[in-house]
């Protein structure tokens, strides 16, 4: 049963990556521009550098003995990930790449819909077959 399922999925992905190549290519949605490479590199350093900082203030309100200096740590690491959080959703390119996660998972769940159906059709069809038979 579950290997029908795998070589369906296979299939259908198979099945959709030529359009899905042939759509970047083409450059269908004219909204949605790839960022510029070392834009989004020095946004990743920066954002590791501070993903460090969060989890080193972390580390340190775990090891802190008294009460007011665990919790000035937190307030630090909570107003580091607002600043970030912020800064993410902000960001023109991290709107873009939401807005085409988003459309491929629906196209994704759509795909998984058929496949779903059809799946229950074979199971149906061998079913139907099996009471055929057996009359």
């Amino acid at each position: 049963m579950k290997p029908q399922i795998s070589a369906i999925l296979a299939m259908v992905l198979l099945a959709a990556a030529p359009a899905w190549a042939q759509e970047a290519r083409h450059g269908h949605d004219a909204a949605v521009e790839e960022p510029d490479a070392q834009d989004s590199d020095s946004m990743m350093a920066a954002h590791k550098v501070k993903m460090e900082q969060m989890r080193a203030l972390m580390e340190q309100a775990r090891a802190a003995d008294h009460a007011n200096e665990k919790a000035r740590l937190i307030a630090q690491h909570q107003e580091i990930m607002e600043e970030r959080m912020a800064m993410m959703m902000a960001h023109e390119d991290h709107k873009v790449m939401m807005k085409k996660c988003h459309q491929h998972m629906a196209m994704m769940q759509d795909m998984m819909g058929q496949i779903s159906a059809r799946y229950q059709m074979m199971q149906q069809n061998e079913m139907d077959g099996a009471s055929l038979t057996s009359r």
